[in-house]
């Protein structure tokens, strides 16, 4: 999706590529490993994005530097 999408756009996306990438769509084993690989990024990637301080944050520090601080917040979480 664009950079300025909205959020009809972002869920009707989702809504799109989630139907195609679902593992139970596929037959081969291969191929639903990979469904399911592609599945979980766009959820990942929906999560992130229909959620406004979650986006402006992705904005702000690109994907990497997103991520790591991500695993640093999910690490503090499951320590306390």
């Amino acid at each position: 999706v664009a950079e300025e999408a909205s959020e009809d756009e972002l869920k009707r996306a989702f809504r799109r590529l989630s139907l195609a990438y679902h593992p139970d769509r596929w037959q081969a084993p291969q191929d639903k490993r990979e469904a399911g690989e592609r599945f979980l990024h766009v959820a990942r990637a929906y999560g992130v994005l229909s959620d406004e301080r979650k986006r402006m944050a992705y904005d702000e520090l690109g994907p990497r530097d997103f991520e790591q601080g991500q695993q640093l917040l999910t690490a503090e979480v499951d320590s306390a």
